[in-house]
This record gives C-alpha cells, structure tokens and sequence, in this order.
C-alpha cells in the first residue's frame, strides 16, 4: 500500500471529506510528501509573498518573496499530517504535479500532530528534507524571482482589476509596487 499526506490545521480527524478548493471539484487532496504537506497544513497561504516547489536536486523548499512570511505563515501554528492509502487517489490535468485528488471520503490511517508548524520545518531544513530560502537569499537561488513577481502582479491585475491589485500590492510586495506602477503606465 502507497501512502500519501494530507495536511490541515484541523486535529483528530479520523476520515477526510472531499471538499472544494479553487479547482472547481469537490476532493480529498493529499501530497506525496510530508514537507509539502506540512506546506499546506495551515490554512492561510499566498504566492504572492512566498513560493514553494523543488529545487533542482529536488528537495521540497518555502522561498519567502516577502521578509516575515514563513513566521506569517507558521510561527506558532499547530496542525496534523494524516496518512491516507492512495488507492483512491489520482491526478488532474492541469493541477501541480506534486498533487493527488480523491472523490471519497478517505480514511485516516496515522494522524502526525504538529506543535509549531514553523519549528517542524526548521527541523527537516536541519535534516536536509526541506530547504527554507530566507528573503536576503532568495536571488541566490532564484535570481529573477522578484522581475517574475511583477510579471505576477502585472497578469493578476489584469484578472481582478488595477485598484484592488494595487492595494494588495501596496500591502504585501512594497517593494515591487514603484516598478508595477511604471509597467501601468506604459502599457496606457
């Protein structure tokens, strides 16, 4: 039996409901790793002030874009990793690779209970399981990640509207805000 990991800032679950999330379906989703599912245990996440993927060797990383967001994020945040049996699960064209989706209910095999999310993850950045990337390092390993932040902000802009991009902007990414603003203005 393959194992895969569902992650959720809801303890003592003993069967997981599929539910909705952005994908249009009702699913189990689970991960086939724990750092990834101890990613996506908390409930509040946003890629406009971090990323997380692998890195080339293919260790599971969290890249702050935003200094403070990995605290924001999980400092201080508790959570359970459930092992579930994969026979149910499979994967959707056009979702991350790193995801598995059900239409059943699943059953919990193990619940794992997280303390502090944030220490956890240091933990497996200790241990070689995950990488965290800092703000002041994360040109070192993505050098054109705050040009793309702004391609970003550029395209959700152009989904959801100038005056309430702009305020998110001016809210989580300052620092690219100057730069997006001239981008606007070019474009008029």
């Amino acid at each position: 039996m393959t194992k895969l990991y569902h992650g959720s800032h809801t303890q003592g679950l003993k069967e997981i409901t599929p539910k909705e999330s952005g994908h249009g379906h009702s699913y189990v989703y689970a991960i086939s790793t724990f750092p990834f599912a101890l990613i996506f245990s908390v409930p509040v996440r946003n890629t406009f002030i971090a990323s997380w993927g692998r890195l080339k060797d293919g260790t599971p990383y969290f890249c702050e874009k935003r200094p403070g967001s990995f605290d924001l994020f999980y400092k201080n945040k508790k959570s359970s990793i459930y092992v579930l049996d994969s026979t149910n699960f499979f994967q959707k064209e056009n979702m991350w690779k790193e995801e598995y989706v059900s239409n059943e209910i699943e059953k919990v095999l193990k619940e794992i209970r997280v303390e502090d999310v944030k220490e956890h993850l240091l933990m497996l950045d200790r241990e070689g399981l995950f990488k965290f990337i800092p703000y002041k390092d994360r040109k070192e390993y993505f050098p054109d990640i705050d040009e793309k932040a702004i391609q970003d902000a550029m395209k959700m802009i152009e989904k959801y509207g100038e005056e309430k991009m702009l305020k998110a902007i001016k809210r989580w990414r300052p620092d690219i805000l100057k730069e997006v603003k001239l981008q606007l203005k070019k474009k008029k």
